[in-house]
C-alpha cells in the first residue's frame, strides 16, 4: 500500500542485510509482512534487497501461544520467508504484566535482530493503536497529576521512527492505515490471521479502551495527536535553536556536573527553558524520563527569579544550587549502588556508566568516601581542592581488592586501570529516542555525549537518504 511504500522509500533499504518483521499472527502483523514482502519484490527488480526476516515472540503467558508461534512458522515456510521464534521463558512477574511484557518483546526482537544480522525491526502498529496510546497515556496523565494535561509531549503519539538501544531503527510504517482497511486487504487475498484473546479481556487497559471507545471520535483524537505532535516538534525546535545561539548556555564542567548560565536561562522562553531543564536533570540524574511539567516549571521559576541569594533544590536525584551568575547542578549522594563486576563483563552503574570489567580479576562499583578520596590524592599528588567534591562524592569509584584505583569520570586512575573502561549512558535517550526528539537529542550528543560519537547523527546516516 502506499502509505508503507512511502516510508520504506525514506530508508537505505539497498545498505541492509536483513530487515526484521514483528508477526504475532495478528491481523495488523500479518498484513505488514504480506506488504513488506510485496514491496521487497518490487524493489528487487532494480536494485539489491535486504532478506525479510520475520520474528515471533511467544511470551509463554498463554497455553496456545506456541501453537500460534508455529502457525506463524508454517505461513512464512509456505511464503518462502525466514522465521526465528523467541520465547519469553524467564518468570513472570506477579504485577505490571503488560509492560514487562512489552518491554520483554523489544528485548527479543533486538536480540533476534542481532542474530539475523539486521539493524530495523518493523512493527504493525496501526493508526487504530495510535488513537489507542493516545487515550491510554491523556488518562495516566490525568490521574497522575491534576495539571498533567497540560504536558503534551505524551500525547504526541508513537513516532514512526524510533532508535532502540543506540543500535536499531523502529519503524512503523502503517500508522496512517486503520485496522479494518488491512483485514480488508487480507480478505481480498484469502489470508486468514490469529485472534488474539487477550485483545478482548478487559482485565488489560487497551482492550478495555478499543471496546469504549467511540469510531465517530476516532478523526478528533487523530488531530488532537497531530496537533501534540506538532507542539512538542515546535518546542525542541525551540530549546535547539536558542542553545545554538547561545552558546554559554550551559557548560559540561564534567560528566555530572552542569553550569547554566543564569542569564541566558532566564531569557529562554519558558515552555524551552522548562523542557531543557528537564532534559539536563534527566542527564545529571540517570533518569529514563522527564520529571513532570508542573516541577520543571517551578524549577525554572525559581532560577529565573531576581534574587541574589543561594538557593538550593533537591529533583529527579540532583541537586539543583541557584547562583548570582551560574546555576550549578550535580547528582545528589543519596541511593547510590555498590555493585561487584566479574571478569570480563560489564554493567550499569546508577543509569549513568557503563563499566567494562576486561580485566582478570573481580573489580567493585562505589561512592567514593572521603577518606579514601584524600588517600587517593596523597598517593597521587593531586589535590583536593582542585574537584568540586559534591560531584567526586556521586561518580563511581573504582575498587580492586578494596583499594581506590581509579575515579574515571573525574579523569583520575592509575595503572590499575588499564584494563577498566568507563563510558557514559544517557538513560533519556539511550534506550530508547522517539523520532519526535531527534533534533532536540543530536544537541544533547553533541554537547553532552562527545563530538565524535553521536547516535541520532550516525542512524541518520546509516538508514536515512536524507534525514529522519
Amino acid at each position: 500500500m502506499a502509505e508503507l511504500d512511502a516510508v520504506c522509500a525514506e530508508l537505505k533499504l539497498d545498505h541492509e542485510q536483513a530487515i526484521v518483521a514483528a508477526v504475532s499472527g495478528g491481523s495488523d502483523s500479518i498484513a505488514l509482512l504480506i506488504l513488506l514482502q510485496d514491496y521487497l519484490n518490487r524493489l528487487a527488480t532494480t536494485q539489491a534487497v535486504p532478506q525479510l526476516v520475520a520474528v515471533t515472540v511467544d511470551h509463554d503467558l498463554r497455553a496456545e501461544s506456541a501453537a500460534e508461534a508455529q502457525a506463524v512458522a508454517q505461513f512464512c515456510a509456505q511464503r518462502k520467508i525466514r522465521h526465528i521464534t523467541k520465547v519469553w521463558n524467564a518468570e513472570k512477574p506477579h504485577s505490571g504484566i503488560s509492560a514487562a511484557a512489552r518491554a520483554m518483546r523489544y528485548h527479543l526482537l533486538m536480540e533476534a535482530a542481532r542474530e539475523a544480522g539486521a539493524s530495523m525491526i518493523f512493527t504493525g502498529h496501526s493508526q487504530d493503536d495510535q488513537v489507542e496510546t493516545y487515550i491510554m497515556r491523556q488518562s495516566r496523565q490525568k490521574t497522575a497529576s491534576g495539571e498533567g494535561a497540560n504536558d503534551l509531549r505524551g500525547l504526541a503519539g508513537m513516532a514512526v521512527f524510533t532508535v532502540l538501544a543506540k543500535e536499531f531503527l523502529l519503524v512503523r510504517p502503517l500508522l496512517k492505515m486503520r485496522r479494518e482497511a488491512l483485514r480488508d486487504g487480507l480478505r481480498a487475498k484469502n489470508i486468514q490471521w490469529i485472534d488474539d484473546p487477550t485483545n478482548l479481556d478487559t482485565h488489560y487497559e487497551r482492550p478495555r479502551i478499543r471496546q469504549t471507545r467511540k469510531e465517530e471520535e476516532h478523526q478528533s483524537y487523530l488531530t488532537l495527536i497531530d496537533q501534540a505532535a506538532a507542539k512538542r516538534t515546535e518546542i525542541n525546535e525551540q530549546v535547539a535553536d536558542y542553545w545554538d545561539a547561545n552558546a554559554q548556555l550551559v557548560e559540561l564542567v564534567a560528566p555530572d556536573i552542569v553550569l547554566l548560565d543564569r542569564t541566558s536561562l532566564a531569557a529562554m522562553p519558558q515552555a524551552a527553558a522548562s523542557l531543557f531543564i528537564g532534559f539536563v536533570l534527566a542527564h545529571i540524574g540517570g533518569k529514563n524520563h522527564l520529571l513532570r511539567l508542573e516541577d520543571r516549571d517551578f524549577i525554572y521559576q525559581t532560577l529565573s527569579a531576581s534574587q541574589s541569594s543561594q538557593k538550593r533544590m533537591n529533583y529527579a536525584g540532583c541537586v539543583i544550587e541557584a547562583g548570582v551568575k551560574y546555576h550549578r547542578i550535580w547528582r545528589e549522594q543519596r541511593n547510590l549502588p555498590v555493585v561487584s563486576v566479574a571478569p570480563k563483563s560489564k554493567i550499569l552503574w546508577d543509569q549513568r556508566y557503563y563499566i567494562h570489567n576486561n580485566s582478570d580479576e573481580a573489580i567493585e562499583v562505589r561512592p567514593v568516601t572521603r577518606e579514601d578520596f584524600h588517600d587517593f590524592c596523597m598517593k597521587h599528588d593531586l589535590k583536593r581542592q582542585s574537584f568540586f567534591q559534591p560531584a567526586v562524592f556521586s561518580c563511581p569509584g573504582i575498587y580492586k581488592k578494596n583499594q581506590l584505583c581509579g575515579l574515571p569520570a573525574l579523569r583520575l586512575q592509575c595503572a590499575e586501570m588499564n584494563d577498566i573502561s568507563v563510558s557514559k549512558h544517557y538513560a533519556l535517550l539511550d534506550n530508547v529516542l522517539t523520532g519526535h526528539d531527534f533534533i532536540l537529542a543530536l544537541r544533547f550528543y553533541q554537547h553532552f555525549g562527545g563530538g565524535e560519537f553521536n547516535p541520532v547523527a550516525n542512524i541518520c546516516r546509516k538508514f536515512h537518504k536524507n534525514r529522519l
